[in-house]
């Protein structure tokens, strides 16, 4: 009876640690890889994607298949378009468990009071990897990021295809302040009806406020609002030069002063001062010319630009 009972209790201990056991846990690796500091020094196919997907929340796996270089791959983590700098992502952790590719990633954003560049930016990462892996996961604080598929590509950059309506023109709105000055490299200052607001501009106008524009000048521009509620100045210029009355024609009929000449318009004769870049030097007196000019603050009209008529 009691070698039954053993018998029993030892068959039964048997079946107990062959249940306990199961099969054998799932291993997860920590894996190798670099991150690609300089998206420049990618290939170039590689490049211009990373460039058309950067607005887009997601990832992407560029595969040895389908893109210039054959050996490596390429992962990219981008958090998406910002409305300012400040914000950052960085790769916490890199493993694998079987086939599948394991990320955990950081995201950052400024704080309320941070001082940080009036830019759209893109935060993203760039991984280098040593093989393609079947499935690929992506998460940030519990949230997961999903695959951007290849068509997502902004319509833009793809070219248009006519399949979708082409997206809508902003609302341009025209008003009238004084300039104040630079902000920084991306926003000025205008008064407008006594109030002091901040405009975007971009390099394009790096000229004006070089050469036209002076603090304290009044000005007329036009701006819009971007998504994120940013004014914009799409044209600006100087309340004189927009109010400029341009292509006169007349007979120069010398110098009053060496900043003044008189100029016969319809058979009338009438002084005009001269901006600080016109010159006359190759001008004689009975000279047919062509001339714009402006009207200043004191009521003066100054010619801005002057050329002998052909």
């Amino acid at each position: 009876m009691k070698k039954l009972l053993a018998i029993i209790l030892a068959t039964a201990l048997v079946i107990l640690l062959s249940a306990s056991c199961g099969p054998p846990a799932e291993e997860i690796t920590a894996l190798e890889y670099e991150i690609i500091e300089d998206v420049d020094a990618l290939p170039e196919n590689v490049k211009e994607k990373v460039a058309s997907l950067k607005k887009e929340r997601g990832y992407f796996v560029f595969t040895p298949e389908d893109y210039a270089d054959r050996e490596k791959i390429y992962l990219l983590v981008s958090s998406g378009e910002k409305p300012t700098g400040g914000y950052a992502i960085t790769v916490k952790s890199v493993s694998e468990e079987d086939a599948v590719l394991h990320v955990l990633v950081e995201e950052t954003e400024p704080a309320a009071d941070e001082y940080v560049i009036q830019v759209l930016t893109y935060p993203l990462v760039v991984l280098e990897l040593n093989r393609v892996h079947e499935t690929y996961t992506i998460n940030t604080a519990g949230e997961s990021f999903n695959r951007i598929a290849a068509e997502e590509t902004p319509a833009d950059e793809l070219g248009d295809t006519g399949d979708e309506a082409p997206e809508a023109a902003p609302e341009l709105i025209e008003k009238e302040g004084v300039f104040t000055g630079i902000i920084d490299s991306n926003f000025m200052e205008i008064k407008v009806d006594g109030k002091a607001m901040s405009y975007m501009y971009t390099p394009d106008f790096s000229w004006i406020f070089a050469e036209l524009l002076n603090t304290g000048d009044n000005v007329v521009f036009t701006y819009y609002e971007n998504e994120w509620g940013q004014r914009v100045i799409e044209e600006i210029d100087t309340a004189e030069r927009a109010a400029m009355v341009r292509g006169v024609s007349g007979i120069l009929n010398g110098l009053i002063d060496s900043h003044s000449v008189e100029i016969e318009v319809d058979g009338s004769p009438r002084a005009y001062a001269l901006a600080e870049q016109v010159v006359l030097h190759s001008f004689n007196e009975g000279d047919s010319i062509i001339f714009d000019y402006y009207e200043d603050q004191h009521g003066r009209p100054v010619i801005n630009r002057i050329e002998k008529a052909q």
